[in-house]
């Protein structure tokens, strides 16, 4: 995943599907997440939270991005005071939910990560 990429918001989302899948079954396997190494965890935050950014008019974009960072705060629970405290991790959440009021989807997602 690039944070600045101009794919087409199909392909950002099958990455950003791709990568949930992959951590779920490293976690299922080894019982422990890649996302435990410090500035791993760190950078696929910022990366996530810019591609939400970037394309924030996109819902496929926006929701899977959720569902992403979810998966990420669900395996990780370290992860979520790191999410939260950056600058725009809450705000790029709000921001999705705000936009896309009518996906049901986006905002189960966005209440979920909040009540992490």
């Amino acid at each position: 995943l690039r944070s600045h990429c101009s794919d087409p918001p199909a392909t950002i989302a099958s990455a950003l599907g791709s990568l949930r899948d992959s951590l779920a079954i490293e976690y299922e396997l080894s019982g422990n997440s890649v996302l435990s190494e410090g500035k791993l965890k760190s950078r696929f935050s910022k990366i996530i939270i810019q591609i939400m950014q970037v394309n924030s008019l996109s819902d496929i974009v926006q929701l899977e991005a959720l569902r992403t960072i979810w998966t990420i705060l669900a395996f990780s629970g370290r992860c979520i005071s790191e999410f939260m405290s950056h600058p725009d991790g809450i705000n790029s959440i709000i921001k999705a939910m705000k936009n896309h009021r009518l996906s049901e989807q986006i905002q189960e997602c966005g209440l979920g990560i909040m009540s992490c």
